[in-house]
């Protein structure tokens, strides 16, 4: 394993932290929408 491996590893895995995050943000997003439209409703 050298130093430019290391660091390509490292990258990959803030690339999947970001993706991940933005999959619950958008994910709770859309649970607050349907909650807002439930509201709405009523």
């Amino acid at each position: 394993m050298s130093a430019e491996d290391l660091f390509t590893i490292q990258i990959l895995c803030d690339q999947i932290e970001l993706k991940l995050a933005s999959i619950v943000i958008n994910s709770n997003i859309k649970l607050q929408l349907k909650r807002k439209k439930k509201t709405q409703q009523l």
